[in-house]
Order: structure tokens, then sequence, then C-alpha cells
């Protein structure tokens, strides 16, 4: 019989494991090998939160089974009652080790939660993983409290005139890599790239080998010490236990193209040398895995398959895109990928279609559940720009789209923060403004730089002009001056220019014909529109921003950067 005491009864343990301080730990570089760095950087923290959670498993007797999720820097293994102290022990060990190589960069925070009989009869498997999410922050808020404080405060290196590191700054022996001197874990990281660049080649990786070059892997124990792993289901041999995020950019030689290549790449193309960085990631996850699962009964198996199906996006469809679509492949730097985030470096250009092509696949993957939706950001930078520097930039833009909020539609999040604008992704029947502010590109292209003249630098100043007028109406709009004489000059002065510069008389007369086959025409008349509908229904709009003018400008500036004058490849 089944009593209140019998469903209080502790009959398993969620244990929770979370990697904090991923983005010190893998931004703490400089600009030297800096693709290899990052590279091999996130790939071993990759294979340091799979491990660690096999290392885990092992030490509890443990199967694979019982790992409901790995991925995204966190880990849920489901566990038996009593493991607090053993997982007290191997959680310690584990820092210990952090410390030692990365300093106060990197650190596991492992919290442990009871399951009751009650939470599976009652359906509170969901709250289960909600308490877990508020005891592993508590155990974030005190790192390293289990460290002898003498190793945390203790003087480090030598100090004076020592060779360090080039790429972390990290005293102590260094070893020679192409030309430069680094530490032994900077040195096993760039190696890691290397080795799994050739593994991509080959179709899988062997465990072992992986574990023999990362120290910090070499007490860790896994459940299969031998397995090899296939990224392509071509042979039988093989077991096909993870993905892991490859997209290496080669050159004809099968050399890894560095961040300088890729803007040269860009550059022929575009005639603009600058690299793009696209970061995204699952909007709400964590309500969804807690709470958007409870009408049908939140259960480890749903959540379990949920996570899987997240992994299945993330972890191969985008390395197989990154991999053989003829855009990406050899421009693109998928530098992670897993859980329910990604995050990718690449020429400024295939970047931007990149984006559009991840978020647009991820809709189709989900069936458009409105629901499950994906917010973003696009930085363009200069090849040299500080690595620190641009993936701060880049987090700090995803929180601004993850941030944004448009009232006409009760819009939240699913968007993009690009040149500092948020534009919309899909909402209801509302156009997805990235993608339409790509399309605009190409007809300011289309219908701007070849219409004037053959001269493109008029064209390219004509550009400008047009940001100018937008730019300027965009301005009023945001101090809220509706329908006052600066912003509705916006209108006449387009209307001005367009006349001026892109439409003679004989073609004026079809300026209010809805059904005119004329590229400039309509052009303006879709910009005219926009400007018409800010100006004058500007209630119906969210006081904050204005999506469908910053689409226009971005529109522009999309422009700007494609139809600069082309370096040959000879030059």
């Amino acid at each position: 019989m089944i009593n209140r005491e019998n469903l209080e009864e502790t009959i398993l343990t969620l244990i929770h494991g979370d990697f904090s301080g991923i983005q010190n730990f893998i931004t703490n570089i400089t600009s030297k090998l800096a693709a290899k760095s990052l590279k091999g950087r996130s790939l071993g923290l990759v294979f340091m939160q799979r491990f660690i959670a096999e290392h885990i498993l092992k030490n509890l007797n443990l199967d694979l089974q019982n790992l409901i999720y790995a991925g995204g820097g966190h880990f849920y293994i489901l566990a038996y009652p009593g493991v607090e102290e053993k997982i007290a022990e191997i959680k310690k060990d584990i820092n210990k080790e952090f410390l030692e190589h990365f300093g106060l960069d990197l650190y596991l925070a492992i919290g442990i939660t009871p399951i009751t009989l009650g939470d599976f009869l009652e359906n509170k498997i969901g709250e289960v993983f909600r308490k877990s999410s508020e005891d592993i922050s508590k155990e974030k808020s005190k790192k390293f409290k289990d460290i002898d404080y003498s190793l945390l405060f203790e003087p480090k290196g030598t100090g004076g005139r020592v060779e360090v590191c080039e790429i972390c700054g990290k005293e102590g022996n260094l070893t020679s890599y192409e030309g430069h001197k680094l530490c032994e874990d900077c040195d096993s990281f760039v190696k890691l790239a290397e080795y799994i660049k050739e593994a991509q080649q080959k179709g899988f990786f062997n465990v072992k080998d992986v574990k023999e070059m990362l120290p910090i892997l070499k007490n860790i124990e896994t459940l299969v010490e031998e397995y090899a792993i296939t990224f392509q289901n071509n042979s039988e041999k093989l077991l096909p236990v993870f993905q892991i995020p490859t997209g290496f950019p080669l050159d004809g030689e099968g050399r890894i193209l560095s961040f300088d290549e890729l803007g040269i790449k860009a550059e022929e193309r575009t005639g603009t040398n600058k690299l793009g960085i696209f970061k995204a990631d699952v909007d709400n996850l964590g309500q969804i895995i807690t709470g958007g699962l409870s009408s049908f009964g939140t259960t480890f198996a749903r959540i379990s398959a949920l996570s899987r199906q997240m992994s299945m996006f993330f972890e191969g469809y985008i390395n197989n895109l990154t991999q053989n679509d003829e855009r990406f492949k050899d421009n693109i730097y998928l530098i992670y990928s897993g859980g329910d985030d990604t995050f990718a470096i690449g020429s400024w250009d295939r970047i931007i279609e990149y984006a559009q092509r991840v978020y647009e696949d991820f809709r189709e993957f989900t069936a458009k559940n409105p629901n499950i939706t994906m917010s973003a950001s696009v930085v363009i930078t200069a090849p040299h720009s500080s690595v620190r520097r641009i993936l701060r930039e880049s987090e700090n833009k995803l929180e601004q789209a993850k941030d944004f909020t448009f009232n006409r539609f009760n819009h939240t999040k699913n968007a993009i923060n690009i040149f500092g604008e948020t534009l919309m992704w899909d909402v209801k029947d509302f156009e997805n403004e990235f993608g339409h502010a790509i399309k605009l590109s190409q007809e300011i292209n289309e219908n701007i730089l070849k219409r004037s003249s053959n001269d493109k630098i008029e064209g390219r100043s004509q550009l400008q002009k047009i940001k100018e007028i937008i730019l300027k109406a965009y301005e009023n709009f945001l101090e809220e001056k509706p329908n006052t004489p600066e912003i509705v000059s916006s209108l006449w002065r387009l209307r001005y220019f367009w006349m001026r510069n892109f439409i003679d008389e004989e073609e004026w007369q079809f300026i209010n014909d809805p059904e005119t086959k004329n590229g400039s025409v309509r052009f303006y008349q879709k910009i005219n529109s926009i400007l018409e509908k800010e100006i004058f229904n500007m209630d119906n709009y969210n006081k904050l921003s204005s999506p469908r003018l910053g689409e226009i400008l971005t529109a522009l500036r999309i422009s700007e950067l494609q139809t600069r004058e082309k370096k040959n490849k000879e030059e």
C-alpha cells in the first residue's frame, strides 16, 4: 500500500553538472593561431563535458542509459540515492585539475536533487528539474569552496623576464608549434583541432587518441576506452556514440584556413575584407523542459527524447550543413554546436546567409511550433579583431535579441541582432524581417547600383544618401515625433531624390501603379510604403523600436559591404 511516507521516500537522485566560465575558457586567447586555438578549445570542452559525465557514470557503476543529456555545458544523470559523498570527491578532484590547467576560468558545479516516489506519481518531474536548476545556481555562487585556499591564493609563476605561452600567457614548460611558443594545454588544443580535421576526412576518431592528447583528461575514465566514433554512417565496425562540431574551412591542399584567409575570400567576392560571427540558441528551453511538457506528463523519457532531438539538429544537422553546402563549406568555421546553441565564424557574406538558413531549417525541424524559437546575433568585424572582444560583443548582441519585445504582435525573443538592429524572425503572418532585409539588399544592388550609370562610386554615394534619409526618419521615430514636419519631410526628400537620380519623367507616370514591372519604381514604392506605414500608423508600433525602418537600414548596410571594389586574387 502507498502511504504518505512512501510518497516522500527518495528513490532516485538527479545529478546535474554545469560547466561554469565557458566563455572565459574559450576566449582566453590572443590572436596568435586564433582560429585553431578557438576551435581546439571548443572541441576540448565538448570532450570534457562528455567524458567527465562518463567518468561519473563509471565510478557509480552506471551505464549510458542513465545519461539523460550531455551538451551545451551541462549534463544530467539519473542515479540511485546516497551518491553525495562520491560525487563530492569526484567534483573536488576535477576542479583541482581545472585550477591547475586553466586557473579560475573553468569550474564544474554539480547539484544533486532527490527524486521521490511522489514526484513520479504526482507528475512533478518538471519540478525536479526546476529545483535542480536552483540548486546548481547556489552551487555556482560558491566556486572552489572545496579547494584548499592556499592553492587559490599562492603566487603563480616566477615573474620577471620569462617566456610565456603566446596564446594564453601562462608560464611554464613551452613547446614549439609552427614557430609559436605554447604551453602544454594550448599546444594540445591546437593539435586537437588538427586531429579532428583529419578525423573528419577519414570519417572517425578514436577516444583513446583524444584522451592521450589532452592532459586534462589523463585521469578521466570513460565507459568504453577504445571505441571509435563515426561522423557518417559508413561503417558497421565503428560506434556512433555522439557527434562533435567539425566544419573546418580548408584550402585546396587540405590545410585549415586562418581568419585572415576567410576575410580575403569574402573580399574576393564582395570587396569587403571582414569576418562574420554567428551565435544562436533556443529560446526558453528550460521552461519548455520544466513546464512545456507538463500537459502531456513530464517524464524522464520525454525530456531525454526532447534533448536528443535538439542534439540531432545542433550536433548532427548543422555539422552536415556546414560541411556539405557549397556556400558554407570552406567558408565557415563551426566553432561549437551542441545542446541548444551554435557558434560559427566565417567570411562575413556567407555568415549572413548561414544565419538565415540555420533559422529556416530549425523552424522546419520544429514543425514551426510557435513555442520553440531561436534568437541570434551576427557581428561583422575585421579579421584581426580581438577574439575576446568580438565574442563578448556577440554574446551581448544575442542578449539584446533575447530581450527584444515588439508590442504590436505581443512578440518577445525569436529575433536576430545585426549591425546593432534587432529584427524579428517569423511572427504569425508577418514577414521574416531578417530574410526580407537580405532580399532588399539584393534589390538595392539591382535597382540602384546598376541603375546609377556605370560609375560604382556614384552608386555608392547614392546609397549613402538614401541611408541618410531613412536614418533621419528612424531617429525622429525613436524620439516619438509622429506626423511632425521633421518626419513627414522624409517622404518628400525620398521622392525628390528618387526622381532626380533613378526615375525619368516617362517612368514617373507609373509611380502609383501597383502592377508596374519597372524595378526602380517598384523598389521606390516598397521603401515609400514602409515609410508611410511607420509615419502615419505610429501608434500601432512599439515606441522603443521601428523594425521596418531597421530592416531597410540593415539592407542598405549589407549592400554597402557587398559592393565595394573587389580585389582580384592576382593582386
